[in-house]
């Protein structure tokens, strides 16, 4: 799990790399966890999950490492694209980045995803954000918006009575996530609230390949 702290995203191939924090996740900490505990060791029984800036830390490890996790779970995500690090986070943009906007592109999430859309097909994403979330609730709309249309089943919603808080926006789930939910649901009602935000519910079956 990837937790909100400032500034804390991924630092690989960072053009500082003062924090490798990528490296030691996939590098150190999940061969440790599964040589020492006694664990599955394979993406089936790996899944990752953030919470704000954590979310985009989470985001991007998933999407770049496909082969790596079976699911993951975004929660009220720092969804940023690469003009908003450059004008309201310089600090994140230099130290990151290297302030090299095609470098930051090049590692977001909304390109990562894109990429590698077909090796995430029948893979678990849960992607939430809070109602009064006002600074981030539009970007996690957008990114949903983006699963949508890459074919990519996801759960998703905007989660009354919360804010940019995790717990909350956890707390108010219509139904909990369970990691062991079979694969091969599909998305199957949709339905527009009065702010137009669409909200998927998903059954069980095979996949509509016109989807």
């Amino acid at each position: 799990m990837t937790r909100d702290a400032e500034g804390d995203v991924p630092r690989d191939g960072g053009r500082r790399c003062e924090r490798p924090v990528e490296t030691v996740i996939v590098e150190d900490l999940i061969p440790y966890v599964e040589s020492t505990f006694n664990v599955t060791g394979t993406c089936a029984g790996r899944a990752i999950d953030g919470f704000s800036m954590g979310g985009f830390g989470a985001a991007h490890l998933r999407f770049r490492y496909p082969h790596l996790f079976c699911a993951i779970s975004i929660v009220g995500a720092a969804l940023h694209r690469p003009g908003f690090f450059r004008e309201e986070r310089a600090d994140i943009f230099e130290e990151t980045f290297g302030n090299d906007e095609d470098y930051c592109r090049q590692e977001s999430p909304w390109m990562l995803v894109r990429e590698r859309a077909e090796k995430l097909k029948d893979k678990m994403i849960r992607l939430h954000v809070g109602e009064n979330d006002d600074r981030l609730r539009a970007k996690n709309i957008d990114f949903h918006d983006l699963l949508d249309s890459l074919g990519l089943v996801h759960d998703f919603s905007v989660v009354p009575n919360a804010g940019h808080n995790g717990g909350h926006v956890l707390d108010n789930l219509d139904k909990p996530w369970v990691l062991g939910r079979p694969l091969g649901h599909r998305i199957a009602k949709a339905r527009k609230d009065e702010r137009g935000v669409t909200h998927r519910t998903l059954e069980r079956g095979e996949r509509n390949r016109e989807e």
